[in-house]
C-alpha cells in the first residue's frame, strides 16, 4: 500500500483510503500507513472509529446491522443524532467533516442529517 499511495502525483489533492476486508484489525498498521503519507482514513464511524484525526474528516455510511454494508438501512433519528454527537467530539480539534450515506436512503438521509445538524447550530453546506 505505501508503494502504491507514494506513487500518485497529488498536486494538492487530499487523498483517502477506506481499507475494507480484515484491514480494520491492522489498526498500527493503517496508522502508519496514513500518517507516513498524509492519507485521510474513510471510515463507516458508526462501526468503528478512524485511526487517526485529520483535517478533514471522511466518512462514509453503510448502513447499520449485520455484515459490513446493509444498503437496504434507514438511518434513524436516533442513528442521526449519534453521528452528530461523534461529529461534535471530532469538531473540537477539526473545522471539516465530510460525510456520505452510501445507502439506498442516501439522499433522505443526508437531508434529514442536515436539518437535525442545522437545529444543534453545527454549519452545514
Amino acid at each position: 500500500m505505501i508503494e502504491f499511495f507514494s506513487s500518485i502525483e497529488r498536486d494538492g489533492l487530499i487523498i483517502g483510503w477506506e481499507p475494507r476486508g480484515t484491514w480494520h484489525e491492522q489498526v498500527d498498521q493503517l496508522r502508519t500507513i496514513f500518517t507516513q503519507l498524509d492519507i485521510v482514513h474513510v471510515v463507516d464511524v458508526l462501526r468503528r472509529k478512524p485511526v487517526l484525526i485529520t483535517e478533514p474528516m471522511y466518512f462514509r455510511l453503510h448502513g447499520i446491522g449485520g455484515r459490513e454494508v446493509n444498503y437496504r438501512y434507514k438511518y434513524t433519528d436516533s442513528d442521526l443524532r449519534k453521528l452528530l454527537s461523534i461529529c461534535r467530539e471530532y469538531l473540537r480539534d477539526i473545522r471539516e467533516i465530510y460525510i456520505m450515506f452510501n445507502n439506498m436512503y442516501m439522499a433522505e438521509d443526508a437531508m434529514r442529517l442536515k436539518e437535525l445538524a442545522k437545529l444543534k447550530g453545527l454549519e452545514v453546506r
